[in-house]
């Protein structure tokens, strides 16, 4: 299925929020997200620990500060 999710996250994302999935990469203490396109968002998270995400598929949520998408939460895709 090439679903996006997106009717589902509609309801519970606040204005302003960011949706994005790809995979979660690591390089030395920084993370970016790599979506399908190749294209490399990088990433940073208060709330979630990154580290237990890296090298998987995942939709994240967030808000960008500058070039950098804070987020929120992480949703691991089946």
């Amino acid at each position: 299925s090439n679903s996006t999710g997106m009717d589902t996250l509609d309801s519970e994302t606040r204005q302003g929020d960011t949706t994005l999935t790809g995979k979660i990469i690591q390089t030395g203490t920084t993370f970016a997200l790599v979506d399908s396109t190749g294209k490399q968002t990088e990433i940073d998270s208060y709330k979630v620990e990154l580290i237990e995400f890296v090298d998987q598929e995942v939709s994240v949520t967030g808000q960008y500060s500058g070039d950098t998408l804070f987020v929120a939460a992480v949703d691991g895709l089946e």
